[in-house]
Parts: C-alpha cells; structure tokens; sequence
C-alpha cells in the first residue's frame, strides 16, 4: 500500500485497543477497592516504605504512562504507513527506494506490526507493576511481587527481539527482490 492511503486493517490494532482497554479498567476498578490507606512506594526488597490515603489520585499516574506510551506506539503504527520511506533508517534503503509504493508494503506493515505489539507488552508491563502493588495495598501479598514485574519485562524485551528479526528478514526479503 502507497505512503499517505489509508491504514489496512490489522488484527493487532484490535488486540492492542482490547489490552489498553482491559488495564483501564482494571486500574478504575483496583483503585475503587483499595483500602483508605495503602502503600504508594516499595523499596528495593519489595516492603512499602511510604504511604498514602486510599483516594490519592497518584494511583492513575502509571496509568497515564500506559496510556501515553501506547498511544505513542498506536500513533506510530498508523504512522509507519503515511511516513516516505526515505524517512526511515533501513537497511539497504537505495535498493528500497528504487521499488514502487506496493512492493514495500511488507515492510511497512512489518514495522506497523513491531509497534502495535511492543505497545500490547508495555500495556501487560504496566499492568504488572498495578497487580502487584494492589495485591500489597490490599494485604494479599506481604510485598510488592517484583517477579511478575521481572517476568512481564523479560517479555517487552523478547517480543521486541522477535519483532525486530521478523522487521529485519521481511526487509531483507523485499530488497533481495529489488532491481
């Protein structure tokens, strides 16, 4: 598809709306249980060292992080799309430029498809960090549960290596094709 159409339709478009969607609402809903005074701060062993009233906003800050950083990667999506190709740092860039608009569709939707997945395990990473300081302010876990927060990083950081090579050979297949 030529820069400046429109988007196609792209399963993970939904499956990110659908995951920003569901840590909205569990956020809201966590922040309506949390008791009138809970843990705001953990320190490096996972044990509150500060505390704060049940109605404190500062609750939704991370959630404002989630929903900034995704947008960013949502923004960025649909942007992969409309942005000339000279624009982009690529491998092989010459090769690509040489091609017409709807040979290097796979590479846009292979970057397209990198952000709105990054984005889907950011969105996980934050609920993570929710889940286990509600699970502390609410006294079902003794501590903050750094090792879900350890596990759901090493996920960011997979699934962004994954992309990347699926990026690289998806670039590397159409410039092999390139005059």
């Amino acid at each position: 598809m030529p820069a400046g159409r429109s988007t196609p339709s792209n399963p993970l478009l939904g499956a990110n709306l659908l995951a920003l969607a569901a840590h909205v609402a569990l956020v809201v809903g966590w922040f309506r249980m949390l008791p009138e005074r809970y843990p705001c701060h953990f320190d490096a062993a996972g044990v509150a060292d500060a505390w704060t009233r049940g109605d404190d906003p500062r609750w939704f800050i991370g959630l404002a992080g989630a929903v900034v950083v995704d947008g960013m990667m949502l923004g960025l999506s649909w942007l992969m799309w409309r942005i000339p190709l000279r624009w982009m740092n690529l491998p092989d860039k010459q090769r690509l430029l040489a091609l017409p608009a709807e040979a290097v569709a796979p590479i846009r939707k292979a970057l397209s498809d990198m952000l709105l997945s990054v984005g889907i395990l950011v969105v996980i990473l934050f609920t993570a960090v929710f889940r286990s300081a509600f699970r502390a302010a609410t006294g079902a876990s003794e501590r903050f549960e750094s090792g879900i927060v350890f596990a759901a990083t090493a996920l960011v950081l997979a699934g962004t290596i994954v992309q990347t090579v699926r990026l690289y050979r998806v670039v590397r297949e159409v410039a092999r094709r390139a005059p």
